[in-house]
């Protein structure tokens, strides 16, 4: 469909599996795919959304299928980036559009992401 996300990934032994739709973030939008790895495995995809916020979905486990696409909301200008904390909790980042940084950090498992907070408060 329109503006939906594709994955592949590797095979053990080499090779690639076949193109996987993910879909659209649920609510279209388009550009750039912020993809990341947890410390546990699994691989985490962010993506700014039709709203302008940004959405994810991750892998429910290693090397498995991604579950459906979660609104993260905010409004943001630009692409959002993504990285690890030093726990291996998933972290998307920002800039509003005020212009401050936000983050926005899981809190315990995979995808149990906190409130958005500005960096430096």
């Amino acid at each position: 469909g329109y503006a939906d996300v594709m994955t592949a990934y590797q095979l053990v032994g080499g090779g690639w599996s076949g193109a996987i739709d993910l879909g659209n973030t649920g609510s279209g939008g388009i550009g750039p795919i912020t993809a990341m790895r947890r410390t546990s495995g699994q691989i985490m995809l962010f993506a700014r959304n039709g709203y302008d916020g940004v959405s994810a979905t991750w892998q429910g486990a290693i090397n498995s299928s991604f579950v459906g696409w979660t609104d993260l909301q905010n409004q943001f200008p630009a692409y959002p980036a993504a990285a690890t904390d030093a726990n291996g909790h998933g972290v998307v980042a920002g800039v509003g559009v005020d212009g401050r940084l936000y983050i926005r950090r899981e809190v315990s498992g995979v995808g149990s992401f906190g409130a958005w907070t500005v960096a430096g408060d």
